[in-house]
C-alpha cells in the first residue's frame, strides 16, 4: 500500500490531529483502514481521499477528498449549483 506511509504521517501531525482529529492519535491499522475504505468507495462511486502534492517540491502537504460515514447521507441537489458537489445531512 504505497500511500500508507505518507497518509499516517498526515494525520500523526500535530495540527491534522488538532482539527480533524479532535486531538487523538490513531494507530498505523486506523490509517490502512481509512485507505482501504476509500479504495472502495472510488469503486463504488469514483470519489475518495486523495493526498495532496506541493507542485514544485513534491512533497506531500496535506489530503482532500470525500468519506462515507454512518449517520450521513449524501444529498443530490440543483444542477450547476454549488452544493452540486455534495451536501451532508443527517438522517432522519
Amino acid at each position: 500500500m504505497p500511500a500508507l506511509d505518507d497518509f499516517h504521517r498526515l494525520v500523526q501531525d500535530e495540527h491534522v490531529r488538532r482539527y480533524l482529529m479532535d486531538g487523538q492519535i490513531f494507530p498505523r491499522e486506523w490509517s490502512e483502514q481509512r485507505i482501504i475504505e476509500s479504495a472502495a468507495l472510488f469503486d463504488r462511486r469514483g470519489v475518495g481521499l486523495w493526498l495532496v502534492h506541493d507542485n514544485e517540491s513534491g512533497e506531500i502537504v496535506g489530503f482532500c477528498g470525500f468519506l462515507e460515514q454512518l449517520g450521513f447521507r449524501t444529498v443530490a441537489t440543483q444542477p450547476g449549483s454549488f452544493g452540486d458537489l455534495l451536501r451532508l445531512t443527517l438522517e432522519d
